[in-house]
């Protein structure tokens, strides 16, 4: 039983073993496929999505550092309906944040695209992913807008990074109200406000003791 198929580090070597139908095994539950140099190459063409489409068992999936270019498909996100964790960081991709996909991914639980040249807002359609934990944005530095208020649905979001996505902003006062969920929120260097620090009202000062000269 094939449960863990690790491919990173062959370069274009990767191409050629997944064409061999690797995927096909019916109880991979972890594929990590990053830091190959498949160039001007797009996530689709080098996964198809027929391979992962008839896993019976909840998927990682690590794309990391593979130099993919977008823009994403959100057919592709229909594919891998099985993936648990799916890691693109690094990658090229050079385009939006898909909107009409999320709802294609009822298991995932953690999504990183970190320093992947996404460009635009980010979608509130992203609260669609309802089991999502981590969301992972940093060093994106050209997404704009306003952080979507439909992260708050995400109720079991615990893990937020948004560091060096200094042309958002959050005026809606998002980020404040995930950390009094205890969400752990990473924005430094994002254009939004620092978090709120509850301070203590100052001790009332000293009576006068009765008596005293």
């Amino acid at each position: 039983m094939l449960k863990f198929i690790h491919l990173n580090q062959n370069r274009s070597l990767v191409q050629n073993l997944l064409h061999n139908h690797l995927l096909n095994q019916s109880h991979n539950q972890v594929l990590h496929q990053s830091h190959n140099q498949v160039l001007n190459q797009s996530h689709n063409q080098v996964l198809n999505q027929n391979h992962l489409q008839n896993q019976n068992q909840n998927l990682v999936l690590n794309l990391d550092q593979n130099y993919f270019k977008g823009p994403i498909d959100p057919l592709w996100f229909w594919g891998i309906p099985n993936v648990e964790i799916l890691r693109l960081s690094g990658n090229r991709l050079k385009c939006a944040v898909p909107k009409r996909c999320w709802h294609y991914l009822p298991k995932l639980t953690a999504l990183y695209l970190a320093q992947t040249m996404l460009k635009g807002g980010v979608p509130k359609s992203v609260a669609d992913a309802k089991e999502l934990e981590v969301l992972d944005l940093s060093e994106n530095d050209e997404l704009d807008g306003e952080v979507p208020t439909s992260l708050l649905e995400l109720r079991r979001l615990v893990d937020f990074r948004l560091v060096g996505c200094h042309r958002m902003t959050d005026t809606n006062g998002v980020l404040d109200r995930l950390r009094e969920r205890d969400v752990e929120v990473v924005a430094w260097g994002a254009g939004v406000p620092p978090p709120k620090v509850k301070t203590k009202p100052p001790p009332p000062p000293d009576e006068e003791e009765e008596g005293e000269e």
